[in-house]
Order: structure tokens, then sequence, then C-alpha cells
């Protein structure tokens, strides 16, 4: 627009309200869409939360089966076909069975036999009642960094292996293991587990598992 001069009139902008500055509408900005990106999320997350209540329903707990201390596993888990077919902790319907406590001092006598000082942590013990025998027994023993895992379980019961033993390093501890087979039809196996330069005494392993006193009733 021309002044009469013949020079062009400049126009200048209305000045807009203060917080419409340039670096605050860029944190004005910023804000917002901040706020919107939350907002999105919290609705995203509670729909993905009722979508995963309605596909996914709670089931009622289960009992734990026996634990597996060896390199060939049973396959006990809870919620499978016949699970009590399978676990050995349990006796068929065709038997009677009682848990026994405590723990006889044979047992434990045993273990201190080559680790001195170790106590149990816990222990299962199945008893047949007639005839009275050992159906099933596992316990947990420990001293300083070394544990000990035992399990006697029916032959019948568990799977068709013969005697093993073997050694191995996972990450943060070395393991000895032994599986023996008695000739009045019991699999005991033991593991002794320490930390990664424990070397397992193998010897030990192996007389432990054959010692006669785990299979004690009192």
């Amino acid at each position: 627009m021309s002044d009469g001069t013949g020079r062009d009139e400049e126009l200048t902008e209305p000045a807009g309200p203060h917080w419409l500055s340039t670096d605050r509408r860029r944190r004005v900005v910023a804000a917002l869409s901040v706020l919107g990106l939350i907002a999105l999320l919290g609705i995203r997350l509670a729909l993905g939360h009722r979508s995963s209540h309605r596909a996914a329903p709670t089931r009622a707990p289960t009992p734990p089966p026996a634990v597996n201390i060896g390199p060939s596993a049973v396959d006990v888990t809870p919620g499978r076909p016949n699970f009590r077919a399978h676990d050995p902790a349990f006796c068929p319907d065709t038997i009677n069975c009682k848990n026994v406590d405590p723990l006889p001092a044979g047992v434990l006598a045993a273990i201190r036999s080559y680790l001195p000082h170790a106590r149990v942590g816990s222990e299962t013990t199945v008893v047949q009642t007639d005839p009275s025998r050992l159906y099933f027994r596992q316990l947990d023993a420990s001293v300083d960094n070394i544990t000990v895992v035992l399990r006697i379980s029916r032959a019948a019961r568990s799977p068709t292996l013969g005697p093993t033993q073997a050694t191995d390093r996972l990450p943060g501890q070395s393991i000895g293991y032994v599986r023996t087979v008695t000739g009045d039809g019991f699999v005991v196996e033991v593991r002794f587990t320490g930390l990664p330069a424990y070397q397992p005494p193998m010897a030990d392993i192996r007389a432990l598992a054959a010692d006669p006193r785990l299979l004690a009733l009192d």
C-alpha cells in the first residue's frame, strides 16, 4: 500500500498474546502432544486389560508335582490327564499309603556321613501301610554353599531308566548327580550342587545313593 510518496507502506502484524511467543508456543505444543500420547496409551492399556481378562480366565490352583532332580524328567505336570497316576509321590488307589513325619534319624545320619552338619530344609515321606514299607521319599538338605536333593521312588512309578551318574556346570553352579536302582525295586536319586568352583565328590554321592539308611521308616 502506497503512502503517496511512492513508497510502499509496511504493514505490521498485530501483536498476539504474550504466551504465544515462539518459545512458549513450542513448549505448549510439545506439552499438548505428550498429554495426547499419554491419554491414547491409557485407553489402549485399559482395552487390552479387559480383553486379556476375557481371553484368559483364571484357573483353580493344582497341587505341585514331585520335584525333578535328575537329567531325565518324569512328566508330572499338574493338570495333565492321570496326573496322580504318573507322579511318583502318589500311591495308586489299589494300595493304602500315609504321610509320615518326622524324618527318621538314620536318613539324616546317612547324609551327615558325607556332609557333616548338614541340615534338612524340607522333606516328604510316604509309607505303604500293608505291607509296611517306604513308598516315596524326597528331601533337601544344605550346609554352607552345598545343597543336597534326595529322591527315592518305586521303580514301577519312575521312568524305565537304569543307573547313571553325571557332573555338569550350569551358570552359577556345579552339579553332581547319581541314580541307582536297588534290588528291591527302588530308584534312588541324589544330587549335590555347589558354587561354580565346587568339585562334586562323586564317590561320596554314589556311596550315599547306596546307603540302606535312606530307606529307613523309623
